[in-house]
């Protein structure tokens, strides 16, 4: 029964209906409740507590508490996230090179009063000695990207939220991907993540980025669904679901990782504003101003090792570098930690733009022939 259940999971990656058994919280729940029972995901006493945690957290922070799967639920308010793998958020165009994302000028954001329309991939990755000799002992990673409304388009919707997952293995020889190949676009595969909308012009999003073991249950259905080895494949796709069927689907992703599974980057969704008016009404002091561009993550556990090396570095090819690199070389020099400060960090790139206009339908009484405004 179990070796069916689980082929019917893996039947639904590989075929791209995965997303399906969450399109709504009740299926997402059931579908989370379902493997738990079964015993597809790893009983309580054999998953990684610290990731459970974390994961739980992240179900809950997006509006719906989390279901219970099986035997395990965490609580409380400690998120379990490792402060050190949290990410230090940089900025990078040519003209200004590196900088905190507290030098961004509000006036560089969009002067738009309404929504917009956002794009986003993950144009490489590139990881310090240890984090590579970590990967290569556990043979397996997923990269998770979700990007959540802060509220609904429509007053009748709930708030959506996209999220895209990634699956990296090892290349023949077990090492590490060359960098060209640790780049991924969730746009290129789940179109309607190429146009993600965040009303008002604000929104969250999180990377998360985690290595496990490639014979943990989780690992077997991300190979089942992709035939790439030795570079970044996008294997899972949930896009424009609700945040209740998110918080069910994280709910599920929180028992999917076994004792042996570390964190690469780990955080809980950020605020983001992508406007000069929504960040100018921002209620809290924590939050990222968002311009059409490149950014850079780098754990805050390594952010010294780079920290005063970044007005000598420049981005080329969604790597770091010297500044004065030959383009040709660009890729052999950003491998080279005796070139580059050794540190993992990852580049996204976002784009933004103002969202048509929707204009919500207001009730008409009988006989009222006023068009809505």
């Amino acid at each position: 029964m179990r070796s069916a259940r689980r082929d019917f999971v893996k039947q639904a990656l590989a075929t791209g209906a995965f997303s399906g058994l969450f399109a709504t919280p009740a299926a997402a729940k059931a579908v989370a409740r379902f493997l738990g029972q079964t015993g597809d995901v790893a009983p309580a006493s054999h998953i990684s507590q610290q990731q459970a945690q974390f994961w739980t957290a992240f179900a809950d922070s997006t509006g719906t508490p989390a279901v219970q799967t099986g035997a395990f639920r965490m609580r409380g308010k400690d998120s379990g996230a490792d402060p050190g793998r949290a990410p230090v958020f940089l900025n990078y165009t040519k003209s200004t090179g590196f900088r905190a994302i507290t030098d961004i000028k509000p006036s560089e954001l969009l002067p738009h009063d309404g929504d917009v329309n956002m794009g986003v991939n993950v144009a490489g990755f590139r990881a310090a000695t240890g984090d590579a000799k970590l990967f290569e002992n556990l043979q397996s990673s997923q990269f998770r990207v979700d990007v959540i409304q802060k509220k609904a388009v429509l007053n009748f919707l709930d708030p959506m939220a996209w999220t895209a997952i990634a699956a990296m293995f090892p290349r023949e020889n077990g090492k590490m991907p060359k960098l060209g190949d640790t780049g991924f676009d969730p746009g290129s595969t789940w179109q309607k993540m190429q146009s993600m909308r965040l009303p008002g012009g604000s929104g969250r999003w999180a990377f998360n980025f985690t290595l496990q073991a490639k014979e943990s249950m989780f690992s077997q259905l991300m190979k089942t669904a992709t035939t790439e080895i030795g570079r970044f494949a996008p294997v899972i796709g949930l896009p424009a679901i609700s945040v209740g069927a998110l918080s069910a689907f994280t709910s599920f992703y929180a028992l999917v990782h076994p004792a042996s599974s570390r964190s690469v980057f780990q955080h809980m969704p950020v605020d983001v504003f992508a406007t000069q008016q929504s960040w100018a009404a921002q209620q809290s002091s924590v939050g990222l101003p968002l311009l059409s561009g490149d950014y850079v993550l780098v754990p805050t556990s390594q952010y010294a090792k780079i920290k005063d090396a970044l007005p000598n570095l420049e981005l080329q090819q969604g790597f770091v570098v010297p500044k004065g690199t030959a383009p040709g070389d660009a890729l052999e020099v950003a491998a080279d930690p005796t070139k580059v400060p050794d540190v993992t960090y990852v580049t996204v790139t976002a784009q933004i733009a103002p969202a048509d206009v929707i204009q919500e339908t207001k009730p008409t009484t009988p006989g009222d022939t006023t068009k809505p405004s």
